[in-house]
């Protein structure tokens, strides 16, 4: 996506269970954290019910406001910020990683977690709710896929809180749960459709399909877990640029991931 000096970074995280930061701290001085933890717990996402939703929508109406004309120079803090958002339906097994990445740059990050409630192919994943339920609106040849994980620009991040009307389609019941998956479908058709010409088609997070099974890549184990590994992973042949992330890991991975958070994956 195109960014300026006034890009706020959104990076939305799902499947936590096999995620694992592989870009490096940065090594300039940062400012150093204020005594209030910097995670904001912003709702429970759970489904047939009219509270998470309604919560959903004060907090969306919350962000636009905040977001509307002239306020992003007013409201622009004094200096860069990244904000961490993490969409998951489980423990986060990998949390003391995050942490530990996150630690000293309170004053840098913002971090929302959110709580879901709980691999086809186009066609199906597209009448997942229906074969006519996207219609009008998405049609099937502006119907994506793409990753979960995703780097916003300000005005996208804007274009995603204030949008409702795709969303009123992926928020439809499906009739085949296991086609469905709105952070893979939903955000990659909706800023395609908005705007094809600002979207960066590549990702930056690393997926072994290496013997696949039922749909899902290669999921890594504690002994696999090194610093060469986390090197070849870094590595990209097909991206414009190196891979930040990589999936998917094993919860046992997490005690030989924070043996090598401070040397290897945080300190190049």
């Amino acid at each position: 996506m195109t960014s300026s000096p006034l890009v706020l970074t959104v990076l939305l995280f799902a499947s936590l269970t096999g995620l694992l930061v592989l870009a490096p701290r940065s090594s300039s001085p940062m400012t150093p954290a204020k005594e209030e933890e910097a995670v904001v717990v912003v709702g429970d996402g759970k489904g047939g019910g009219d509270g998470g939703e309604d919560d959903d929508l004060a907090l969306l109406r919350r962000a636009t406001l905040d977001a509307g004309e002239g306020a992003a120079m007013a409201m622009a803090p004094a200096g860069p910020k990244v904000a961490f958002m993490f969409l998951t339906n489980s423990d986060l097994t990998f949390a003391p990683l995050w942490e530990r990445f996150f630690e000293g740059h309170g004053e840098r990050i913002n971090v929302y977690i959110e709580v879901l409630s709980g691999e086809p192919q186009m066609q199906s994943r597209y009448a997942a709710r229906g074969d006519d339920a996207m219609l009008p609106e998405v049609p099937f040849d502006r119907f994506r896929v793409g990753s979960q994980f995703f780097t916003l620009a300000r005005r996208h991040a804007v274009l995603v809180v204030r949008e409702r009307r795709l969303w009123r389609k992926f928020r439809q019941p499906c009739l085949n749960p296991d086609s469905c998956y709105p952070e893979e479908h939903y955000f990659p058709t909706l800023l395609d459709m908005a705007d094809p010409a600002g979207v960066a088609r590549y990702t930056l997070t690393h997926v072994n399909w290496t013997g696949s099974v039922h749909g899902h890549p290669h999921k890594y184990t504690a002994d696999e877990v090194s610093a060469e590994l986390v090197a070849d992973l870094r590595r990209s042949k097909n991206a414009t640029y190196d891979y930040m992330f990589a999936r998917k890991f094993s919860p046992e991975c997490l005690g030989p991931l924070m043996d090598i958070a401070d040397t290897v994956l945080f300190n190049d």
